[in-house]
């Protein structure tokens, strides 16, 4: 499981922020949680809460039209640079530059999508799937951000969410193979379950009985 052994001063970290999230204090709590997330990379739920701040933050100040040009521009410049970086396989790069752009670009569904893939790349599932959520939100016709959402939740266990996405993947692009196989493969899990947890059921009705 990610967020295992988490560090106490990064659980700090992460208590302070919720705090200051409930008292509007977005700044800091951005401040507090991108520190949290650099010391535990695979902490999600830090991550989670930083990509909720960061978007708040936006919302109570937003940039007026001459900053959201800058903004772009810096984005769309930082976003090749990263991309560059992930050709070269510094995926460690890559995602501190991602992670840089979101902090005036919160709603930015490609960078949250590219950022996704990374940290699934890099093994931190939960962490790739909060930001995938917070890409599809953004996003709402992604049938990527929604395909890999759906390949994270059925690894997850998460199967219910995971048919959520992979139908929406289809509706967004009804040929995706991919997302038609996610949907069987569902079936045949969810089949599995219920067949492993009667026969479960079946034991513990036995050893009660003998």
């Amino acid at each position: 499981m990610e967020e295992q052994n988490v560090p106490k001063e990064v659980k700090d970290h992460y208590e302070k922020a919720q705090i200051a999230v409930d008292r509007k204090n977005y700044t800091y709590a951005i401040e507090l949680l991108t520190h949290a997330i650099n010391i535990k990379p695979d902490f999600a739920r830090a991550r989670q809460l930083l990509r909720m701040a960061e978007v708040k933050l936006l919302e109570k100040h937003p940039p007026g039209f001459l900053k959201r040009i800058i903004n772009f521009v810096y984005s769309c410049f930082h976003t090749f640079i990263a991309m560059f970086n992930e050709t070269k396989g510094n995926y460690h790069d890559a995602i501190a530059i991602y992670e840089d752009i979101l902090r005036n670009d919160p709603k930015n569904g490609l960078v949250l999508l590219k950022l996704g893939i990374l940290l699934k790349l890099e093994g931190m599932e939960e962490s790739a799937m909060v930001t995938l959520e917070s890409a599809v939100e953004q996003a709402k016709n992604s049938a990527a951000g929604y395909g890999l959402l759906g390949e994270l939740h059925s690894n997850l266990g998460n199967y219910e969410r995971a048919r959520q996405c992979f139908k929406k993947v289809l509706q967004i692009k009804p040929t995706d193979h991919a997302a038609e196989r996610g949907l069987k493969n569902l079936d045949a899990l969810t089949t599995i379950d219920k067949s492993f947890d009667k026969t479960k059921q079946n034991l513990n009705i036995r050893e009660i009985t003998e």
